[in-house]
């Protein structure tokens, strides 16, 4: 009787362990997304950046080759 409490027991230790590793596992691929999202978030971010940088520096040009055009008139 006490040989087959102790099986149970051994049982439920170890599906209990086996239950807190599968959640810890678990946490840590939605800590490992989380980052990945993130840094996806940060590279758009940079890139409309950019994106807008060259938009000024274009319009830039253009206003400087108007002046340019009208000094010649």
């Amino acid at each position: 009787m006490k040989e087959e409490e102790e099986e149970e027991e051994k049982k439920k230790k170890k599906k209990k362990r086996r239950r807190r590793e599968e959640e810890e596992e678990e946490e840590e691929e939605e800590e490992e997304e989380e980052e990945e999202e993130e840094e996806e978030e940060e590279e758009e971010e940079e890139e409309e950046e950019e994106e807008e940088e060259e938009e000024e520096e274009e319009e830039e040009e253009e206003e400087e080759e108007e002046e340019e055009e009208k000094k010649k008139d």
